[in-house]
């Protein structure tokens, strides 16, 4: 029997864009992509371990920000905050309505709802089955 190794930990290139148009501090403006690049992450409920893995090796510091969108169920609080923040320094935060974004964060998806970006902003919308 075989023992795994895990790959010596490769950090991704790290690509910032300025300009003089974007904000340098927390921003209410939204989700520019000419000042940052917005990542989405989706998984189902097993994906938890491919999350932290992802974010112990991405830089607090990526100048990006992520939307993390997992398969939560309702039932139960979710934990999900607490659990990437023992992977990355990065902030964490939960995504809500109308919300404008900053890089080197993370936001993640409530429950029983859909996080989507429109007109540069978060909003939260609750699924049509």
């Amino acid at each position: 029997m075989s023992h795994l190794k895990e790959d010596p930990v490769d950090r991704p290139e790290v690509v910032t864009r300025e300009s003089d148009d974007c904000p340098n501090e927390t921003s209410d403006e939204g989700f520019d992509p000419s000042c940052f690049h917005v990542v989405a992450l989706g998984a189902s409920a097993g994906g938890l371990e491919s999350l932290e893995r992802f974010f112990k090796r991405m830089p607090p510091d990526s100048g990006m920000a992520f939307i993390v969108l997992q398969h939560l169920s309702p039932d139960f609080r979710s934990v999900m905050d607490e659990l990437l923040a023992r992977h990355t320094k990065m902030k964490i935060g939960k995504a809500e309505d109308d919300m404008g974004g900053e890089p080197n964060t993370s936001y993640l998806n409530p429950p029983r709802q859909q996080t989507i970006i429109s007109s540069g902003r978060l909003a939260r919308r609750v699924p049509c089955l």
